[in-house]
């Protein structure tokens, strides 16, 4: 059995087999948790249950307690190298303990507090979480070599929840209640996990060897390929194809191995979805004008009530309480508006304008590090997927909740850490996991 000396606090100068050393446990671990939060975190209606919250953040930062704890060495040399990106959303953690602690709460004096405990406590715990997932997925695509294959096994789970949303969607999709979601929410989140599952797909096509060549990996891929675009299409979402369209070209853009199989799943694809799908897609999109009306007033109210508070927000959560103070026509009254419908505003709002921008600027520091890392040509476009998903994230939170959605998040973190990370390429556990 292959041996290899591991160098850790607790067992420095010890020699252990691959299969039973600390490296390897841990990483076994942390390769199942990550394909659990990817594949299975969606279940809980994407990820949008309390429980589940907490059950992540306790599995999470217990990991990443292990990872610190008996790899310090390699934690801090991780740490160091994404210092700023790991950082800003520590800081955003600190400042909701802030809000709810009531830090430098006074009459007539800019608070910083929040107007439900319990709500921030809870939004505590999923920044927490994110931050924790974060840190082990970019501690094990470093560590190890075999993200690829993590990325493979991810794929395959986004495609059986494609091919599970088409077959328990409707078989007439004209209505405004037909709109396919899959086990999510609403169908614009699952749009943005849908696309981030087109654009991992395409980057799967690339996979070391000769791109010219027809494989029958390749072949499932295309098939996996075509039903996550299947079930973008069905879920009707006017910002989720647009975004994706966008990443996706994002994509084809930086890579230039792409060739016979682009231009034929485009005809292909396109004219089995519009064929599918095209009729009800194009009558929400004649219908778009009509819905920023009110959506163009929601954002106009949240924008007063970010300028009331600019500074300390009106804490981690609790946004429906808020907004209520400042709810007026045009804005209709027959929904219960707990969501901003936009992230950014989401941010400002509860968190102020300064705080709130840390997560956007810690998202730019990445794209400018993922565009490094494209420039450095690696044989598999882990930076190219990962910078297309971000762009693709990015846009749709623009008029939406999408990340919001823990699912979302977590396989978005999954590709960000997988693009982020230079895993070694001499490694005892190279061949792991085949």
């Amino acid at each position: 059995m292959t041996t290899a000396v591991f160098q850790s606090p607790r067992t420095r100068g010890v020699r252990f087999s691959v299969a039973n050393s600390p490296v390897h446990t841990t990483q076994k671990f942390a390769f199942a948790v990550i394909l659990a939060a990817t594949i299975l975190s969606p279940l809980a209606a994407g990820g949008n249950i309390p429980a589940m919250w907490l059950l992540w953040t306790g599995l999470l930062g217990t990991l990443t307690a292990s990872i610190i704890h008996f790899f310090a060495k390699d934690a801090l040399q991780l740490f160091q190298k994404q210092r700023v990106v790991i950082t800003l959303p520590l800081l955003v953690v600190v400042f909701i303990a802030c809000q709810v602690l009531g830090v430098l709460s006074a009459p007539n004096f800019p608070v910083i507090s929040t107007l439900s405990t319990s709500e921030s406590m809870i939004a505590g715990l999923r920044v927490s979480g994110a931050m924790f997932y974060f840190f082990v997925c970019l501690w094990v695509f470093t560590a190890s070599a075999f993200g690829p294959r993590i990325i493979k096994w991810c794929f395959a789970g986004l495609v059986s929840h494609a091919a599970l949303a088409l077959a328990t969607a409707p078989v007439a999709t004209t209505g405004v209640h037909d709109f396919v979601t899959g086990t999510f929410i609403n169908h614009n989140s699952f749009a943005t996990f849908m696309g981030m599952a087109l654009i991992l797909g395409l980057g799967l096509l690339l996979t070391p060897g000769t791109p010219r060549t027809l494989t029958i990996e390749k072949v499932l891929t295309f098939c996996g390929i075509a039903v996550c675009f299947s079930a973008l299409f069905a879920t009707q979402s006017r910002m989720g194809i647009v975004a994706t369209l966008i990443a996706c070209t994002v994509f084809v853009i930086f890579e230039r191995r792409i060739r016979w199989f682009w231009l034929a799943f485009s005809i292909v694809g396109a004219a089995a979805l519009f064929w599918a799908f095209g009729i009800a897609t194009i009558e929400r999109f004649l219908l778009v004008f009509s819905a920023a009306e009110t959506r163009l007033a929601l954002y106009d109210q949240v924008w007063t009530m970010i300028w009331q508070r600019p500074l300390s927000g009106y804490g981690a959560g609790p946004f429906p309480l808020a907004f209520e103070m400042f709810h007026a026509p045009p804005v209709t009254a027959e929904f219960v508006w707990d969501r901003a419908h936009s992230t950014y505003l989401t941010l400002w709002s509860e968190l102020g304008l300064i705080v709130g921008s840390f997560p956007i600027i810690a998202g730019l520091l990445v794209a400018i590090s993922l565009r490094r890392n494209i420039k450095a040509k690696p044989t598999f476009p882990a930076a190219n997927i990962a910078l297309s998903a971000l762009v693709l994230c990015g846009l749709h939170s623009l008029v939406d909740f999408s990340l919001e959605m823990q699912a979302n998040a977590f396989l978005l973190l999954t590709l960000l850490a997988f693009g982020l990370a230079t895993p070694p390429q001499n490694t005892p556990l190279s061949g792991e996991f085949r």
